[in-house]
């Protein structure tokens, strides 16, 4: 299985997950074997300054991944994932590394469409604001 999480730096299983899948400079996608992660390699988002809507779950399908993992993202972005069969699940605040865990764990809960004012993203998707990324 292969596992993509949104995250904010490239300290790899250090880095923090990102908020809002979207914003996230990177993915940590990690392979996984035998109930943990056996190798990761980082990838920078080549949408970071502008995406249309269904280009990042588009790239990260063809980057192999069954799921992500990341704080948030909105309901038009999810119907996206869906398509695509890739399960999504939000860890609001914490590392890759505890991401990936939790989820492999089945503590994760499934992620929920944002639900904040999402005036300026240009394309129907939820910025991070209030509800994005809780865990429901």
């Amino acid at each position: 299985m292969r596992i993509a999480v949104a995250i904010e730096t490239d300290h790899a299983l250090q880095s923090p997950v990102s908020g809002h899948f979207g914003h996230s400079p990177f993915s940590l996608l990690a392979e996984i074997e035998e109930g943990g992660v056996s190798s990761w390699r980082l990838e920078s988002n080549p949408y970071l300054q502008h995406h249309e809507p269904g280009q990042i779950p588009e790239y990260i399908n063809r980057l192999g991944a069954q799921a992500l993992i990341c704080g948030g993202m909105g309901r038009r972005a999810m119907s996206f994932f869906d398509q695509y069969g890739i399960k999504t699940a939000v860890l609001p605040q914490g590392s890759a590394e505890e991401a990936i865990r939790k989820f492999l764990a089945g503590e994760l809960g499934e992620a929920e469409p944002c639900s904040g004012d999402h005036q300026g993203h240009g394309h129907g998707e939820h910025e991070h604001g209030a509800g994005c990324g809780e865990h429901h």
